[in-house]
């Protein structure tokens, strides 16, 4: 942003106007930080210097000189100065009021130029300033004053490159506002591979071992940075040793996130809340507003900025301006919510250009035809692989959830939600979502020991945590299921004793060619335990896993027939018949991922709870050799005690399960919270045991949530709107 000057015209016309001829001595202040902004000045004689407040300290980023003007344009009856003037020796400055000044100039068009491009550099300091502070507590005025004279500051727009793949590296950089997108690949379609944050440092790498550059850099909205030579790196970090410090601390942990998928690493993140004309969509985003105004986050309407800038519209805003109130807004918090009706095209532009996520709230009754038609207008604007779209569906209370693949065909959704008018527990959960405070739970593979889940899931109830995403495995997606149709424990438990202890759901036996089972039996009582209900329509997010045989690959179900999915992710090879798919094989998911715990990580930005049931006794026996079948078959006609080895449904079971053990293993260091209930007296297939196991998950649950506590570690409760 080049600086302008003021034209002859503007200059003949402030002669006209009664300047007051001021002195001020050195080390003393004309502008103070927070005084009302009613005047402006020129600068005529001395030594004078900006500077921006840094806590009780004071950063000089900006000396005058003669014939400088400085002042800032105001936005309303309570504007201030944000920075403070003061004169190193004696000054003389020219002081001028802005009501005598607004009377006189038959335009103000050429100072708010001036003015604009004075606070949008100001703006730009302010952010390095705060940046490095928040970064390095520590941090000295010296070596702030030290990099603003050095730094060469850049603004990127969205969409362009920093630099590419392949490119000679010359400087390392600071992000200081925005967002950037990491690609590698040259050729063909480049991968998104990282993303970087404003108070990241990057670039260092190349520079310091001479290599070009690994990947090619894309700003995925406007951005701000500092980049440093290598000379001036050196010479900076020779004289602040803190800086050394700073770039290979955020190296390792840069290092560390990548060798752990660490998935809690600081986001600052920009929402936008969308909604649309009907009444209910418009009630439940205004009712989502207020709460989210009392939690720790920003909530901006196009009506609030507005007010700051005393406007009736956007088009008395300048674009710098409104771009430099808006990055310190973000600037003080992570989290920001832009709202907007979908009748304000200039306000939607405007968060559509900041925004990282899209969040359309709308009547689930109203037609999905409508709300892309508004969409079309705005398709430039919208980046399918820079911003997420979220969709949240509005129903009457008491209303059952329908229709909800329509909706996500016409959206094209990441992910969706149901939002119930009126239920407290539901707007309780969706600002779960929103704030990254939702809890997860993953409910692993484990046959009969999986009714420890349940136990579990009690335990949960008891201490009044709510679970809002549901992911499982095998008996997991069963239990699961269940959960995120909204049953209790005890209405699981229910089912349990119903499909799973008054009759034996593989007890269908056939000739063994494609599966011990027929499972006809198990078929039917999945489909009576739950209906023909749609993955989408149920009320709680919710996956499960299977493994394809066709492609030797896992298979995520978020959608169409729940227990078609959940028959899916049992089906033990060799036990119960597979699924057919599109020509594919589906077998129990547990195959691939007993705990999948990384797709839930990868959906969910709260807390994971992960419940392991998978076997981790010794699967081991004293026998040299094996028992003939005849010789069990006679033992356990006579009722005599069996040799110690598994049955062939048991080794079929647990061989289902060694593939994944390690990646099972891997995935316990994701989550927030592992619970391993003590199931090791309950055989896979020991259904009847469910009492048992009940008991053993409710124990390990009340214990593990007792050490939590004691730990420190909690679940953050979304803010609590009034009962």
């Amino acid at each position: 942003m080049e600086k302008p000057s003021l034209p002859r015209s503007c200059l003949d016309e402030l002669a006209a106007c009664p300047g007051e001829r001021i002195t001020v001595p050195g080390k003393e202040k004309l502008i103070e930080q927070g005084a009302p902004n009613t005047c402006f000045f020129r600068f005529v004689k001395g030594s004078a210097v900006i500077q921006l407040k840094l806590r009780s300290r004071r950063v000089s980023v900006a000396c005058l000189e003669p014939g400088d003007w400085v002042g800032a344009v105001g936005c309303g009856s309570d504007d201030t100065f944000f920075f403070n003037l003061v004169c190193l020796s004696e000054c003389e400055f020219e002081q001028y009021q802005w009501p005598e000044v607004i009377e006189r100039l038959s335009t103000l068009s050429p100072l708010e130029r001036y003015f604009d491009y004075l606070a949008h550099s100001l703006r730009i300091y302010q952010l390095l300033v705060q940046s490095f502070d928040k970064a390095y507590r520590g941090i000295s005025v010296a070596f702030l004053q030290d990099i603003i004279q050095r730094g060469r500051f850049i603004e990127l727009q969205e969409n362009e490159k920093l630099f590419e793949e392949g490119d000679t590296a010359r400087a390392m950089y600071f992000l200081l506002s925005g967002k950037i997108d990491v690609y590698v690949g040259r050729s063909g379609s480049p991968v998104r591979v990282g993303q970087i944050y404003r108070g990241e440092p990057f670039g260092e790498m190349s520079l310091f071992t001479g290599e070009n550059r690994s990947a090619t850099l894309v700003a995925s909205r406007a951005c701000h940075l500092i980049s440093l030579d290598r000379e001036s790196f050196d010479h900076l970090s020779a004289r602040y040793p803190q800086l050394s410090t700073y770039i290979v601390t955020s190296l390792i942990g840069r290092i560390k996130k990548q060798n752990e998928q660490h998935k809690h690493e600081f986001k600052p993140v920009n929402r936008f809340i969308l909604y649309f004309s009907s009444s209910r969509s418009r009630a439940a985003a205004t009712r989502i507003a207020d709460l989210l105004a009392r939690a720790e986050v920003n909530v901006l309407s196009g009506t609030s900025v507005l007010q700051r800038f005393n406007q009736a519209d956007f088009s008395g805003v300048s674009h710098s301006r409104l771009a430099d109130y808006l990055e310190q807004v973000e600037h003080d918090k992570p989290k920001n919510f832009y709202i907007s009706d979908s009748g304000s095209p200039d306000w939607i532009k405007v968060c559509l250009e900041r925004s990282d996520e899209i969040w359309f709230i709308v009547d689930s009754h109203s037609d999905a035809a409508e709300l892309n038609a508004v969409l079309a207008g705005y398709n430039r604007l919208f980046g399918r692989e820079r911003q997420k779209r979220m969709l949240v569906l509005v129903r009457g209370a008491a209303e059952p959830i329908t229709g909800t693949a329509a909706w996500l065909k016409a959206i094209d959704a990441r992910h969706h939600f149901h939002l119930e008018q009126g239920n407290r527990a539901s707007e309780r959960r969706l600002l779960r979502f929103m704030t990254d405070q939702s809890l997860g739970m993953v409910l692993g593979g484990g046959g009969a020991r999986g009714f420890a889940q349940i136990g579990v899931i009690r335990a949960f109830e008891e201490a009044g945590i709510d679970v809002d995403w549901i992911g499982g495995t095998s008996i997991g997606s069963i239990i699961g299921g269940w959960l995120a149709m909204g049953w209790n424990s005890e209405s699981i438990e229910k089912a349990v004793h119903r499909f799973f202890v008054s009759v034996n759901p593989l007890g269908d036996y056939t000739l063994p060619l494609i599966s011990l089972s027929k499972s006809r039996r198990l078929d039917a009582l999945l489909r009576e335990g739950f209906g023909t209900v749609q993955i989408e329509d149920l009320p709680l997010p919710y996956f499960c896993v299977s493994s394809d045989m066709s492609l030797a690959e896992e298979r995520h179900h978020e959608s169409g027939v729940l227990w078609q999915a959940i028959r899916a992710s049992i089906s033990i090879p060799g036990v119960i018949a597979p699924v057919i798919e599109g020509g594919h094989f589906l077998v129990d998911g547990g195959l691939l991922n007993n705990l999948p715990c990384d797709l839930m990580c990868a959906r969910n930005n709260g807390p994971v709870v992960a419940v392991d049931v998978s076997p981790d006794e010794a699967f081991v026996t004293q026998l040299e050799t094996l028992p003939s079948p005849w010789q069990v078959l006679k033992n356990k006609l006579l009722g005599h005690r069996q040799p110690g080895v598994a049955s062939i449904l048991e080794t079929m079971l647990r061989s289902s399960l060694l593939a994944s053990v390690k990646h099972q293993k891997s995935n316990r260091e994701l989550v927030d919270f592992y619970v391993r209930p003590d199931v090791s007296g309950i055989g896979m297939l020991e259904f009847r045991k469910v009492e048992m196991a009940i008991e053993a998950g409710y124990r390990e649950g009340v214990q593990t949530l007792d050490a939590w506590r004691r730990s420190g570690k909690t679940f953050s409760p979304a803010p609590a709107p009034d009962e």
